[in-house]
């Protein structure tokens, strides 16, 4: 359970899968909303040691099904598919259930944005039979690694070296998908950033002293300044969790 803080201070226990999944997002008119999902440190650190496991609670894990529960398809970085070892998402029944009395499809689709293609087929991601996920890859991808994997994952290869984030998510709301939960890592979330192509930004902040050389939630060579509203704030025990909105003008 988490109570909430702000914007009204009602004191009652709520579960996340209630107050995340039931709150408006309206679409954009070409592409998915997108939201992301990040937990740092009280210091700002992602990571302990290069892994964001010792970060986590079972309330942030409660809020990281939520957010998925309520996604078409996940976007996630190349390297955090290697790095992570990512796995398909495997929904409970009562989130499949609830997926499909709003129209969705059992699981959300996993999307990986490369420029280069190489990934291990041997990867979690590729040995789920009942899910291919999609391969949104640049023009100098390695055809030897499109070849690996072109059985085990539907490919789509722009024209351009760098895949952008806008091109990106006009292709996957073409393909019907109108939520997209962006799951870094750091780096792909600074490119949504820099394009602006990020609705809604939740983050938890993890009760923890880290120091060390822990990268931030986003990091890039652009630099960028767009405004946003602090729309909710929970709390379970020592951990917070806030979510914030995109503000653009009308």
């Amino acid at each position: 359970m988490i109570v909430e803080l702000a914007p009204t201070a009602a004191g009652g226990e709520i579960q996340p899968m209630d107050v995340y999944a039931n709150a408006e997002r309206p679409l954009p008119p070409r592409r998915p909303y997108v939201l992301s999902n990040m937990i740092c440190s009280a210091d700002g650190a992602i990571s302990i040691d290069g892994a964001s496991e010792g970060l986590g609670g079972p309330m942030d894990f409660e809020v990281f099904m939520a957010l998925r529960s309520i996604s078409d398809v996940i976007i996630v970085g190349a390297e955090t598919v290697r790095v992570e070892r990512y796995k398909p998402p495997r929904p409970t029944e009562r989130v499949q259930r609830l997926r499909s009395e709003r129209g969705q499809a059992p699981r959300p689709t996993v999307a990986v944005l490369t420029a280069s293609a190489d990934l291990d087929p041997e990867l979690p991601l590729f040995t789920d039979p009942d899910h291919k996920p999609i391969i949104l890859c640049g023009a100098a991808a390695d055809p030897a690694a499109l070849a690996r994997i072109g059985d085990l994952a539907s490919v789509v290869q722009f024209p351009t070296a760098r895949v952008a984030p806008e091109d990106a998510l006009v292709e996957l709301r073409e393909r019907g998908f109108r939520h997209a939960l962006l799951e870094g890592g750091p780096r792909l979330n600074a490119q949504f950033i820099a394009d602006d192509c990020v609705d809604e930004w939740n983050l938890t902040l993890s009760p923890a002293l880290v120091a060390g050389e822990a990268s931030r939630a986003a990091i890039g060579p652009r630099s960028v300044h767009h405004p946003v509203q602090l729309v909710h704030v929970w709390r379970s025990e020592n951990m917070i969790f806030l979510q914030y909105r995109r503000v653009r003008q009308s």
